[in-house]
């Protein structure tokens, strides 16, 4: 390596020119929209089921009481979930108007919103679903007595995100067998639907939400199969 070759390994140059380019025009770069659409992917949505779950498995039920700067600790957790959703549906609803111009504050608004409830019920169902089947998991798995909150015995939600993310890919693969990233897409489309810029997306956008409408099913009939109606309103 050259002493240019390695400085550039260590400094992205030309993202970072890209960078400084959008801060002058105030636009962002296609490049910068897509890391921050895959920074909503890959980190605030794993980070927001985790916390999710946390709560409702009641790991933080002994964090009650206890501050940080006089704030309770489980205020703040929920208060980051929230953030974080709150932040991936900017991401997606601005990627759905990259490159737009005159963009009304109404139609924005109207697009942040519903990726707010896309983004939220995406993350709520697969946690829900995780933390009612937790205890009967544990039995099937031969955990008995009392179960641990360190107990790591979820491992059907891992499995429902697997599936999704290969069921991304194989409609990706069947319907868009000529678009690049496919594996890139397939993550970003666990977060939400594909973004309104792509045309190509136009003939998967129905089958992906066959796919999320067939996973609510699978997870609603499976939490009422193991667990009577009555018995999961009192759990929750």
């Amino acid at each position: 390596w050259t002493c240019t070759s390695f400085l550039g390994f260590l400094v992205p140059m030309n993202f970072t020119i890209e960078v400084c380019q959008s801060i002058n025009s105030g636009k962002p770069s296609f490049r910068m929209a897509l890391v921050t659409l895959s920074e909503a992917a890959l980190e605030a949505f794993p980070q927001g089921l985790l916390q999710l779950y946390s709560i409702l498995i009641g790991a933080m039920d002994r964090q009650k009481g206890t501050t940080t700067l006089g704030i309770p600790k489980l205020l703040l957790l929920k208060t980051s979930a929230l953030i974080g959703y709150v932040s991936m549906a900017k991401s997606l609803s601005g990627f759905d108007f990259y490159g737009e111009k005159d963009v009304s504050w109404a139609a924005w608004i109207q697009q942040a919103l519903r990726r707010l409830f896309e983004v939220t019920l995406r993350s709520t169902s697969l946690v829900i679903f995780a933390a009612l089947l937790r205890p009967t998991l544990a039995e099937a798995l031969g955990h008995h007595g009392s179960l641990s909150i360190h107990d790591n015995v979820a491992y059907h939600l891992p499995a429902m995100l697997c599936f999704g993310v290969a069921g991304n890919y194989l409609i990706l693969m069947w319907l868009t067998p000529d678009t690049e990233m496919k594996h890139l897409w397939a993550l970003l489309f666990m977060v939400g639907s594909p973004p309104l810029i792509f045309s190509t997306f136009e003939r998967v956008r129905v089958a992906l939400g066959l796919l999320r409408l067939f996973e609510l099913t699978f997870m609603a009939v499976a939490c009422c199969l193991i667990k009577k109606p009555q018995q999961i309103l009192e759990d929750y």
